[in-house]
C-alpha cells in the first residue's frame, strides 16, 4: 500500500473536529448555571501541538516524512471520539481524576486506542521500517504525547461552575450563627472549666494517657469529625475515657464545647497536674 496522503490541512481539520466534539460534550453535560469559558482552547491548542510533534517524531523514527501528518490525524481523531465517550463512562464508573483539568481520563483511554490502531496502520504505511521502530512510533510516541498533555493539568472544559459570592457565604454563616460573639467569648472560661473539672485524676501506679484534641479550622466538618474519631479511638484502644479534652471551632458546638483558642489551649495544658499528651492531628491549627 502506498504511503498515506494526509497533509497538514487534514491535521488542522481533525483538530477542529476534536474541539467541536469536546465542546458539544461539555455543552451536553454542563449543569444549569455553569458559565462558558474560552480557557479550554489553550488545552486543545496544546493537544494539537503534542499530536503534531508526535507525528514528526514518528516520521523520524520510521524514516518516512509522509507518515507525520497521518500519525497526527490518528491521534487527534481518536481524541475526538474519546472525549465524548469518557464524559459518559467516567461519571458512571467513578474516578478521582478531575475531568475539567488535563482532559480528565483522556490519556487512559486514548493512548491504548492510538497504539492499537497505529500498530496495524504503520505496517502498511512504513513496511520498510524495522519492527522496533514501528513499535516505538505506534506505542511510545503517542502515549508520551497524550501523557504530557494530561499532566500539564490545564483547564480543559468549556464550562465551569460559578462559585458563590463571598458575601453570600458570609451571610449564610451569620444566619446559622445563633450565639452572639460577645456571649461566646464570655462563656469560654465556663466551658473550659467544665471540661477540666470532668478530667479524672491520674491513678497511682498506673500510666494514664491524657489527650488534647484540637480542630482549629471551622470551615469544614472533617476537622471536627477527626477530633471526635481520635477521641473515641483513644478511649477504646488506650482506655483513657474521662481523660480527654476537645477544643473545637465549629458552628454546631460553639455553645457547648470550648473553642480552639490559644487561651483555652494554655489553660488545658497543666490540667489535673498530669502529663497531658498533646496530639497534633491534621486538623490542628493555631
Amino acid at each position: 500500500m502506498p504511503a498515506p496522503r494526509a497533509e497538514r490541512r487534514d491535521v488542522v481539520f481533525v483538530a477542529l473536529c476534536c474541539i467541536l466534539t469536546g465542546y458539544a460534550s461539555d455543552y451536553w453535560h454542563h449543569a444549569v448555571g455553569d458559565e462558558f469559558s474560552w480557557s479550554a482552547l489553550a488545552s486543545y491548542a496544546l493537544l494539537f501541538v503534542a499530536a503534531s510533534a508526535a507525528g514528526r517524531i514518528a516520521a523520524v523514527l520510521l524514516q518516512r516524512r509522509a507518515v507525520a501528518s497521518s500519525v497526527s490525524v490518528v491521534i487527534l481523531a481518536v481524541c475526538a471520539i474519546t472525549l465524548p465517550l469518557i464524559d459518559v463512562v467516567i461519571p458512571e464508573a467513578g474516578s478521582d481524576v478531575d475531568p475539567d483539568y488535563g482532559f480528565g481520563q483522556l490519556w487512559n483511554f486514548a493512548a491504548p486506542t492510538c497504539a492499537f490502531i497505529l500498530a496495524f496502520m504503520l505496517r502498511r504505511w512504513a513496511p520498510q521500517a524495522s519492527w522496533w521502530r514501528r513499535l516505538l512510533a505506534a506505542v511510545a510516541v503517542p502515549t508520551l504525547a497524550l501523557w504530557l498533555v494530561c499532566k500539564v493539568d490545564a483547564w480543559s472544559s468549556f464550562y465551569y461552575a460559578e462559585y458563590e459570592d463571598e458575601a453570600a457565604i458570609s451571610a449564610q454563616a451569620n444566619a446559622d450563627f445563633d450565639v452572639a460573639p460577645e456571649d461566646l467569648l464570655a462563656i469560654q472560661d465556663e466551658l473550659i472549666d467544665r471540661q477540666l473539672a470532668a478530667l479524672l485524676p491520674q491513678r497511682p501506679g498506673v500510666v494514664d494517657l491524657y489527650l488534647l484534641g484540637m480542630a482549629g479550622d471551622g470551615t469544614e466538618n472533617v476537622f471536627r469529625n477527626e477530633v471526635t474519631l481520635v477521641t473515641d479511638l483513644f478511649e477504646q484502644r488506650f482506655g483513657n475515657r474521662g481523660r480527654s479534652i476537645e477544643l473545637l471551632n465549629h458552628i454546631d458546638t460553639m455553645s457547648t464545647v470550648p473553642m480552639a483558642t490559644l487561651r483555652n489551649l494554655n489553660r488545658s495544658r497543666p490540667a489535673s497536674a498530669a502529663s497531658l499528651i498533646r496530639l497534633r492531628t491534621s486538623c490542628s491549627c493555631l
